[in-house]
């Protein structure tokens, strides 16, 4: 072996090697430790609320849970298992399903949440709660 085989089968293990750490890194911002992708959201603030928009393509409506508690949302869908039923070459959309806890800014109205979810696209309107009066307490 040359000394320019060398060079090239070493250029290649340690292109190997840093690409694999990127992938990794990567994959901590893209997965849970369950094996959940986050979700990609967007979160707009309105004058009644909050909406939140969520992308969770292939997920079935029935497939959706959605928790709130004090200011969290937290969403959790599962892909509907495919064990045995595919072949795959390559499967680059895997992953249990999408998760996401999401906090939002202030206390919401646990009657004025609302879930929608059409191509892919999960919606869930907050209602704000009323801020509470502020007053002041003379000390006698």
């Amino acid at each position: 072996m040359s000394i320019f085989d060398e060079i090239s089968r070493i250029s290649e293990e340690v292109r190997k090697e840093i690409e694999r750490a990127f992938r990794n890194v990567a994959d901590r911002f893209l997965y849970t430790e369950e094996g959940y992708r986050r979700a990609l959201t967007d979160i707009e603030d309105t004058d009644e609320g909050y909406v939140i928009r969520l992308e969770m393509p292939g997920i079935p409506k029935d497939k959706i849970d959605i928790r709130v508690e004090g200011r969290i949302v937290e969403v959790k869908a599962e892909y509907p298992s495919e064990e045995g039923k595919r072949k795959y070459i390559v499967r680059e959309r895997g992953g249990r399903g999408f998760y996401r806890r999401i906090e939002v800014p202030s206390d919401i109205v646990a009657e004025g949440v609302k879930a929608s979810y059409c191509d892919g696209i999960l919606s869930i309107t907050i209602r704000k709660a009323k801020p509470t009066t502020r007053w002041r307490i003379p000390v006698e």
